[in-house]
Formats: C-alpha cells, sequence, structure tokens
C-alpha cells in the first residue's frame, strides 16, 4: 500500500517496465505509476519538493519522511507525475512493500540495474557503485517507496543529473549531512481532514453532518491514509450516514481492525528489542510517558530504553514533546495496545504495569514532599518508598506533577481496576492532593478520590476511607456544593471515629468545619476547629496546631471579632516558624489578616501585605491560591483610589477562577461591572 492522500491504492500497483532502447544497449524505464488526483494540504511540502525537482540539479537526493499512512507517496509521486519529462533518460520506482517478501537496499539496487540495462554484479559495493555511475551519466529519477533500512543510501546518491528519492517512515534530518534534503510530513490538521472526507465522499453527507466527519477525522487519528479507508467504506454504502460509522469506529476493535495493516510493515521492520518495546508501551494507560518510566515498565536500564525510544521516535511511531515526554501517534498507540493484548499473557502485563506503578509511586511520593509539607498527614503508605535524597525541588517538583498529571490519573484508574487499592490512595493522597493544592483541577480530582473511598472500603481501613472522604469534602466545599459536602464530612467524621486514630478525627472535624466556614456558620465552624485543635495537641502535632490556630482566626475575622483573630493568627505563624519549608501557610494566615485590616478600613496596611503575599505566591507558583489575594488586592486598590491597578488585579484573578470552574469567577465579574 502507498501512503498517498487520494485514490484506491489497489489500482497503483506497480506498473509494467516501458523499456526504450539506446543504440549502446542500455534502456529508458518508465515505471512511475501516473497520478491524477489533487493533493490535499501539504501546499508548503508541495512547493518545496517541486522547487527541489526543477532546480538546477545540484539537488540529487531527496528523502520524504512521517509515519505510515501519512502521505509520503502521494506527494512524491504527485509531484514526480508534474515533471517527468525532465529526467529524459528514465523513471525507477521500487515499492519496498510490494514485493512480497522481505527485501533490502540491494535488492533494489540490482532491479535498479536490470531496467536500465546494465550489468549486475553479484557484490553488494559493486553493484551500489555501479548503478551510481549509471545515474551520473543519465538524467534519471530512482523512487525508493518505503525503505525502512537508510544504511547505504549515501552510497547511491548520483553526483550530478539524476535524482534519488526515497519516502520513509524514519526520520531523515540526520542525513542532511550526507547531502540529503528532508522533507518531513505530519498528519494533517482536522480541516485539512475534513476537507479530504469531502473529496472522498463528494455527495454532501460530510457537509450535511459536519460534527461526525470532525469525529471521524479525530478517530482515523488525522492520517490521511485511514480517512481514505473511511471514505472507500462510505462510497460503497451510500446510504450509510456518517454518524453511524463514528458509533461503529468509536470500539477501538473495530478500529483496529479497520485499520491494523496501515502499520504492518512499519512494525515488522523494528529489531527484537525496539518492538519488545513498542509492544510494552502500548500496556501504559497514560497519553504520554518519559524514558525513566519506560524503562521501569520495561525493566530496562535508562539509558537502553531512551536508545530504543530514540529508534522508535526515529521510525516515526513516537512523538517527543517538549518536556520529554513520548506520545503514540493515535492510531499507532491503538496498534500497539491491541498488539500486546493479543501477545502478552496476563500475568505478564500485569507484572509489566504493577512496575510502572511502583515507579510513579515512589517518583510521586518524592514530588509530593517536595511540593507541600513533608510531615503533613497521609495515609498512602508509601513512606518507605522515599528512602534516600529527594531528586526533586519545589519547582521541579511542581513541574513533574503538573506534565504528568493525566498519567497518575490513568494509573490511578488502571489501578482501580486491578484491585491495587493501596496504590490508588496514595496517588490520590500523595502527588494529586498535592497538585490542586496548586492548581486546581475538579473534575478529575473528584472522579480520583471516589475511586480512593472505593479502595479505602475494599481495604476495610477506616484511616483511608476518612481522609479520601475528608478531601472530597473540601472539593465540594470548593465548588460551593454544600449538601454534597455535608453528607460527605458526615461520613468522614463517622470513619475517623470509628477508626480510633485521634490525628484522622482531627483532620476530618477539620474539614468539616472548614465548610461551615464556607457556609459563615462563624461559631459551628470554631466549635469543630477548636475540637481539632484540642485532638492536634493531644498528640503533640505543632503544624496541626498551627492549622487549626489560622482557621479559628479566620471564622473569628469573618464573624468581626479581628482583636481575637489576629491573636490567633499571630499564634499561627508563631508555630508555622518551626517549619521553615512551609511557604504556603504563612501566605495564607497573612492574607486574613490582611482582610481583617480591609474589614477595619485600614486599605493601605491591606494593600502593602496583599502585595507581599502576591509575589509570595507567584514564587510558589500556586496560580489558583494567587486568585484570592488578587481579588482581595483589587478591592482595597479601589479603596484607596487605584482603579486602574484594581481593574487590572480583579481581571487577573477573573482568569483564574474562570480556568478552575470555581464559583467565585461570578463574585469577581459582577465586582468588575
Amino acid at each position: 500500500m502507498h501512503n498517498e492522500n487520494h485514490g484506491d491504492v489497489r489500482n497503483l500497483v506497480q506498473a509494467g517496465v516501458a523499456h526504450v532502447h539506446l543504440p549502446d544497449g542500455r534502456r529508458t524505464p518508465g515505471d512511475l505509476p501516473t497520478w491524477q488526483q489533487v493533493l490535499v494540504d501539504r501546499v508548503s511540502e508541495q512547493a518545496r519538493l517541486m522547487e527541489l525537482l526543477t532546480g538546477d540539479g545540484s539537488v540529487t537526493c531527496v528523502g520524504i519522511s512521517g509515519t505510515s499512512g501519512v502521505g509520503k507517496s502521494a506527494l512524491a509521486l504527485y509531484c514526480l507525475n508534474r515533471v517527468v519529462k525532465r529526467f529524459e533518460h528514465g523513471q525507477l520506482y521500487y515499492d519496498f512493500n510490494a514485493q512480497g517478501r522481505p527485501v533490502g537496499l540491494v535488492d533494489a539496487v540490482r532491479y535498479c540495474l536490470k531496467s536500465l540495462g546494465g550489468q549486475v554484479p553479484v557484490d553488494p559495493g559493486e553493484a551500489a557503485a555501479r548503478l551510481r555511475s549509471e545515474l551520473s551519466e543519465r538524467r534519471v529519477v530512482v523512487v525508493l517507496d518505503n525503505i525502512a533500512e537508510l544504511d547505504g543510501l549515501r552510497e547511491l546518491r548520483p553526483s550530478t543529473g539524476s535524482l534519488l528519492l526515497f519516502t520513509t517512515h524514519r526520520n531523515v534530518d540526520d542525513l542532511r549531512f550526507d547531502g540529503v534534503e528532508p522533507i518531513a510530513l505530519d498528519v494533517f490538521d482536522l480541516d485539512s481532514g475534513v476537507e479530504l472526507l469531502e473529496k472522498l465522499c463528494p455527495d454532501g453527507r460530510v457537509a450535511r453532518e459536519p460534527d461526525a466527519a470532525r469525529e471521524l477525522v479525530e478517530l482515523c487519528g488525522f492520517l490521511p491514509v485511514a480517512l481514505r479507508i473511511v471514505g472507500g467504506m462510505l462510497v460503497k454504502r451510500k446510504s450509510r450516514r456518517l454518524s453511524a460509522l463514528v458509533a461503529e469506529l468509536r470500539n477501538d476493535d473495530v478500529r483496529h481492525a479497520r485499520m491494523r495493516n496501515t502499520l504492518k510493515h512499519v512494525v515488522e521492520d523494528l529489531s527484537p528489542g525496539e518492538r519488545d518495546l513498542y509492544l510494552l508501551l502500548g500496556l501504559v494507560p497514560g497519553p504520554t510517558f518519559s524514558a525513566p518510566a519506560a524503562a521501569a515498565l520495561a525493566d530496562l536500564l535508562p539509558h537502553v530504553a531512551e536508545e530504543l525510544l530514540d529508534e522508535l521516535r526515529t521510525s516515526n511511531l513516537l512523538e517527543e514533546n517538549d518536556r520529554e515526554q513520548f506520545r503514540f501517534h493515535d492510531l499507532v498507540g491503538l496498534h500497539a495496545k491491541k498488539l500486546a493484548e493479543a501477545e502478552f499473557s496476563h500475568d505478564a502485563a500485569r507484572a509489566a504495569r504493577l512496575r510502572l506503578v511502583e515507579w510513579y509511586r515512589t517518583q510521586g511520593a518524592f514530588a509530593d514532599r517536595a511540593v507541600t509539607e513533608p510531615s503533613r498527614l497521609r495515609v498512602g503508605g508509601d513512606d518507605d518508598l522515599v528512602a534516600g535524597a529527594n531528586p526533586f525541588d519545589k519547582t521541579s517538583g511542581l513541574e513533574w506533577l503538573e506534565n504528568e498529571r493525566p498519567n497518575i490519573l490513568a494509573l490511578a484508574e488502571l489501578c482501580a481496576e486491578y484491585r491495587w487499592d493501596e496504590a490508588v490512595i496514595s496517588f490520590c493522597d500523595g502527588p494529586l492532593w498535592a497538585l490542586h493544592n496548586h492548581h486546581k483541577n475538579y473534575r478529575d480530582t473528584l472522579a480520583a478520590l471516589k475511586s480512593g473511598v472505593g479502595a479505602a472500603e475494599r481495604a476495610g481501613d477506616l484511616r483511608a476511607e476518612a481522609r479520601m472522604r475528608s478531601l472530597r469534602v473540601q472539593l465540594w466545599t470548593e465548588l460551593a456544593s454544600y449538601d454534597a459536602a455535608r453528607d460527605e464530612a458526615a461520613l468522614a467524621v463517622a470513619a475517623a471515629e470509628r477508626s480510633g486514630n485521634r490525628r484522622i478525627l482531627a483532620s476530618a472535624l477539620e474539614f468539616q468545619g472548614k465548610l461551615h466556614l464556607a457556609e459563615e456558620s462563624w461559631d459551628d465552624a470554631i466549635a469543630l476547629f477548636r475540637q481539632a485543635l484540642a485532638l492536634n495537641e493531644e498528640v503533640g502535632r505543632p503544624r496541626g496546631m498551627a492549622i487549626q490556630h489560622y482557621l479559628i482566626g479566620k471564622a473569628l475575622n469573618g464573624r468581626g471579632d479581628h482583636e481575637e483573630s489576629f491573636a490567633h493568627l499571630d499564634v499561627a505563624l508563631g508555630l508555622l516558624a518551626g517549619f521553615p519549608d512551609e511557604r504556603r501557610l504563612p501566605g495564607r494566615v497573612r492574607l486574613v489578616i490582611a482582610s481583617g485590616h480591609q474589614q477595619l478600613g485600614w486599605h493601605s496596611e491591606a494593600v502593602e501585605l496583599l502585595r507581599e503575599v502576591v509575589d509570595q505566591t507567584r514564587a510558589r507558583n500556586a496560580s489558583f491560591e494567587l486568585a484570592e489575594a488578587l481579588e482581595l488586592l483589587g478591592i482595597s486598590l479601589a479603596e484607596t483610589g487605584d482603579s486602574a491597578a484594581s481593574r487590572e488585579h480583579l481581571t487577573e484573578a477573573l482568569d483564574i477562577y474562570r480556568q478552575a470552574g470555581h464559583p467565585a469567577a461570578d463574585r469577581v465579574l459582577r465586582r468588575l461591572g
């Protein structure tokens, strides 16, 4: 199968060779398949290739690269057919995927020599030299389509006049130094994919169902060859609605069955080590993976995993982003997943995934402790995983958590399926909660914590159940879903009481108190915080004591008891001084102090303190917490007469609230008018 964008590839079989005999016995072959279709997209790539084909002849080798099915052959044949007369001494075409048997570069060389009417030396090196000599004496184009092994191409590059053009799924940038002009093709964008569907199915169905057409493009992984397959299915059944085909292809098994031959030859060209890793990566539940994660999955040394990943990337089976993470092209990932399901036993797949989970648990535990206070309450059972020096500081730890969030969520879901309950709890209470304290992702985190509750219940772990439910209370409270928060809080406190763990009970009461705080039930909130304070004093937890003094001060501030509020907040700051790495809570305490200054009309003092809090919060890269400080600062700036700066800060706060989906956005919007 060729990699063109249009037409039925089954009609593009290698044509019979039309030879014109020259007086010296040499022949002028005309192997090039005809190509009448119009290309979609590829404007810049087409212009570049035409420039190379119609230039002064100094460029003698062009390599078109891209993943299988992206349209490499189509671009080559379309452009060559437009300039075929420039190669008056012959056009040679050899498709490595159409020979019916494994072939190498030497087979292509021998075919070309036979077609040119020259002698064919037995020795491969001599044969390559003979072909290069033949090409240098004429004006011939040689097209090597779907070549996988690029070693040896430099020995074929003509010195002048003729052109060697090859297409490959491997990256060819490194061959630029060998005189190869590279042209790289990527998958289509959405609009180009829809345009191709319209050309393949020109009866108006695409225009009538634009949403279904866009989803078809996505289901096809934006690959031209997959879209052409879909177009053929639509043409065969004139009455078929696009939405019906979408429903069919949403099933991974069906989509894989339709598209699997697209990648057949690419995978066959992999080395054993590359193929093994390719299949193992099909077991990864998340969208991306780093080299260290791949090493853990495959039980490889890190440098070996890096080398294999680089080969898979060079084969255009993987993409690498700017965060040193790899990802599959969409259909490639489905292909790897289905091959892994077919070839790995349940036990082998389970063992590989468990290695990946344990690696992520360890990294997540380190990142959590770099980003949040190491001594905070945790119930995930991961203390033994963090022996030795922490590889993260606060900045790199938060960056890792942000980059890996989708993968951690996917792994938590996978662990729930396998009933690896401790791992589910560890992911929820460790990296996901640490990240939530800096950047809010309510829907995903709520769903993960629900799995955490289920894992704790299955394990009969009342401590973990109380903790998972308490964290859900916090999220429901932040979302102003007070009924849901109230129900969850009652269950959390009940589980904590049954657990007999005083620290867990103190935490559950704290979260219940924060619900009352949000509802402005000041007295109820203060009563719960005082209970939690007593429990923390009982178990000797100074940080827990500091948190309760802070919360009591916040509730008193809300009630208007500012003098008593400031006293509790001062105690909180004094206790927190014993935790020099704790940078979040002191800022929260000062925020309440600034709020008290506002209520007392001390706006100049509030502005000074809030600017300090804003700067510190920005330095911690805690985007959501920044919103509240910006909002309060905007209020006090307005009161001091600086309306322009006030509006600037309120607008920034509004953007943060909106991005997080937080109800406070409506409040700020009303203030902005």
